[in-house]
């Protein structure tokens, strides 16, 4: 993988109102930024444990008062600091009314960035939020979109530039398994993850074979009861022994998890607030070796293919097809050459493409 060192020097601030540490994108743009640029990143005190960053400046906004209260003490805050200090580009991970900013310092060089549409499941709120977010667009000459997806949905790839989501390997193991060890990592919120229970009982009831060498182990919780429906459905088809739910487990202790299993679960719903954004455990699978198992949403076709994986329908039955693929084929899947295919999805090489944008905005006039 190659990198562009650049001998300019960007004072660059990120705005987001997450806080710091909180979300993986704005953390691994400062993790990998930081030692060529000056960044500041501005966001809401959340109360929460606040994480640091060698090179990175913090500014924390309260989060007091109701929801315009807060956005416009936040947009204050922006505007004060770009006042006062020199900004060669203001990154805007977008938030409701970021285009204010745009209309009160017209000068100033803005990124507006779209990390997500709406990805809830209720349509009419959808299409309002979708809406507002491509009219505050508008006001801003340079745009990035997590995927191209997103953006010909919001109709808007005609003047953006597709800024991909990122990974970084967790595993480095070596060598192939005889067994087949499932791994799901993500969040159990409207995911369907019960399909994915379903589909492996119906896979061993046809494959009683294969009882004595398939695992299943699910790493994620909610702010629902999902994980607790999910036990209970582990236990009502008497699947405790290949069925195995963590629960939450922070990104740093993933290792071990990762080390021990062999093929990766993307399953996401193929619906329309899913279909766009580009699901972040298919990249860490990859970059750690293993094929994937993947529901056929627009971005995993874009991913997946026969060296990696399988693609599958969001059905109990799409599951189960996808087990017996794997289960009859995964000797055939060569772990190290999907590791080295993925590099381009590392976070490093995402983050000197955008260094480059940056650049290129600072230069334009």
């Amino acid at each position: 993988m190659t990198y562009k060192a650049s001998k300019t020097v960007l004072n660059l601030l990120i705005l987001y109102q997450k806080q710091f540490g909180h979300h993986i994108d704005t953390y691994f743009y400062c993790k990998y930024l930081r030692d060529r640029h000056n960044i500041t990143y501005l966001c809401w005190d959340y109360l929460m444990p606040k994480d640091a960053m060698e090179g990175i400046n913090v500014i924390y906004i309260s989060r007091a008062g109701n929801l315009l209260v807060r956005n416009l003490r936040y947009i204050r805050a922006v505007i004060s600091y770009l006042r006062r200090n020199s900004v060669d580009v203001c990154f805007i991970v977008y938030f409701r009314g970021c285009s204010l900013l745009k209309l009160l310092l017209p000068k100033k060089n803005f990124v507006f960035d779209i990390r997500t549409g709406y990805i809830k499941q209720n349509v009419l709120s959808g299409m309002i939020y979708n809406f507002f977010l491509r009219l505050e667009s508008i006001f801003f000459r340079h745009i990035t979109v997590i995927s191209k997806s997103l953006a010909e949905k919001l109709k808007l790839e005609n003047k953006s530039k597709i800024l991909s989501l990122g990974s970084i390997p967790i595993s480095d193991r070596k060598g192939d398994f005889n067994d087949v060890k499932l791994l799901y990592v993500g969040t159990l919120l409207n995911r369907r993850i019960d399909k994915t229970i379903r589909g492996l009982y119906a896979f061993l009831q046809k494959n009683a074979a294969a009882e004595n060498v398939i695992q299943y182990t699910i790493i994620g919780d909610s702010d629902h009861d999902e994980l607790e429906q999910l036990k209970g459905l582990v236990q009502k088809l008497n699947l405790e022994k290949h069925v195995h739910l963590l629960g939450r487990i922070p990104f740093d202790q993933l290792k071990p998890h990762f080390d021990t299993h062999n093929i990766g679960v993307s399953f996401v719903p193929i619906i329309p607030c899913f279909d766009v954004q580009p699901p972040t455990k298919t990249f860490d699978y990859l970059l750690s070796g293993m094929p994937v198992i993947a529901t056929s949403t627009s971005e995993n076709k874009l991913v997946i293919n026969k060296g990696n994986g399988v693609l599958i329908d969001d059905t109990i039955e799409g599951f189960a097809s996808g087990i017996e693929s794997i289960y009859k084929g995964h000797p055939q899947f060569k772990y190290q050459e999907i590791r080295s295919a993925a590099q381009r999805y590392h976070w490093r090489f995402i983050v000197d493409d955008l260094e480059q944008y940056l650049l290129s905005v600072c230069n334009s006039k």
